[in-house]
């Protein structure tokens, strides 16, 4: 399969492979045309499927569930041909590569042959291919991004302006950078202590894909130092996405999507730019508040690569008061604690949780007492 090589390298930076799992051949007996003849009188056609998936799972505990099985690419042509009537073959294929997106292919080619299609010529085949990629591979479309930054080694301020700067030198707008904060280090039981936190959030928009910035984003932490050997170790640097959203167009007058600016009285965040947690000179930056919060649509995603929205961010009071300093109407879904070791249910479930104002979030996580 044809792969964009901005894809490629993505994933080439990220460690997942680009394996192939195939499967040809597959003929459904059907009455699919836009002529009404074609409705009556019903004829075979022939599915070939070919997902990209990164199959070191798979490998590893030898366990169909971590791979994606052809039995069920074959599964779903069958049922996609099988299924209601329709005009093109572009449809027919079209629904074939949405259902491997959803089982957890990163791409996918559908191949529909309709070998006695109603044409006057002699002809040996005709057939329609289509492509596609999964949501967090696409690029090329605008997408809002937010960032979490933190450091606890070395010039841990010295580190975010560095990184900052390096995040701006890709291709990317940064619309808000918040005031850092200082946190005590999150530890597991009998982990060995470590130092205060310096936490930030910085929010952009861009057209890389979700991948293709998530690996832009590693190699800035490798450049400064990270090295991945103990979760929730201590880092020189650590930039996770926290979230990731889609514009998408509203009719004019329409109710905003989600979002909110204040919740039950709450207007602002204590503690995010507080004196008394101020490490140095820095000063929040934003775009403003902008007219586009009622136009962004949550990327959702359980897929091992990544997981979207980040899913510890809702209840980090260090990564959602500094992001509410700078996009205070900002909202958050609760995603999966995990992302999905079964790579054929990895869309099962809530496509679209119910997605929370930030500030909502804080609120909750102060009555119980949470602090920064």
């Amino acid at each position: 399969m044809l792969l964009p090589s901005t894809f490629v390298d993505a994933c080439h930076t990220l460690g997942i492979q680009c394996d192939s799992v195939r499967i040809t051949g597959v003929k459904v007996v059907a009455n699919h045309g836009v002529f009404d003849f074609e409705r009556e009188e019903r004829k075979p056609f022939i599915v070939d499927t070919e997902v990209v998936v990164d199959t070191a799972r798979a490998r590893e505990a030898d366990d169909v569930s971590s791979t994606m099985s052809y039995a069920d690419l074959a599964d779903d042509a069958t049922e996609v041909i099988g299924g209601n009537a329709v005009n093109l073959l572009e449809t027919l294929a079209g629904d074939i590569a949405a259902r491997a997106i959803k089982r957890g292919a990163l791409a996918v080619s559908v191949t529909v042959h309709k070998p006695e299609a109603p044409v006057e010529a002699d002809f040996t085949d005709a057939s329609v291919t289509v492509r596609r990629l999964a949501p967090i591979a696409q690029s090329g479309k605008i997408r809002h991004y937010v960032l979490g930054i933190g450091a606890n080694l070395g010039d841990a301020e010295g580190t975010f302006r560095n990184a900052v700067d390096a995040i701006g030198a890709l291709p990317v707008h940064i619309t808000g950078i918040a005031q850092p904060v200082i946190t005590q280090p999150l530890l597991a039981p009998g982990q060995a202590p470590q130092p205060p936190y310096l936490n930030s959030v910085v929010a952009l928009d861009s057209a890389l894909s979700p991948l293709e910035l998530l690996a832009e984003l590693q190699r800035i932490e490798v450049r400064y130092g990270r090295v991945r050997i103990e979760r929730w170790g201590a880092r020189a640097l650590d930039i996770d996405m926290v979230g990731a959203y889609d514009y998408v167009r509203t009719a004019p007058g329409a109710d905003a999507v989600k979002g909110a600016s204040s919740v039950n009285g709450v207007n602002g965040v204590n503690g995010a730019n507080s004196v008394n947690n101020e490490p140095g000179n820095f000063s929040s930056t934003t775009a403003g508040t902008p007219t586009f919060r009622e136009n962004l649509r949550e990327t959702i995603s359980s897929h091992p690569a990544l997981t979207l929205p980040h899913p510890r961010a809702h209840e980090r009071l260090f990564v959602l008061e500094p992001w509410a300093s700078i996009e205070p109407w900002a909202w958050l879904s609760k995603a999966s604690a995990e992302p999905s070791a079964n790579i054929n249910n990895i869309g099962s479930g809530s496509e679209n949780p119910a997605p929370t104002p930030i500030l909502a979030l804080i609120q909750d996580l102060r009555s119980k007492g949470e602090t920064l």
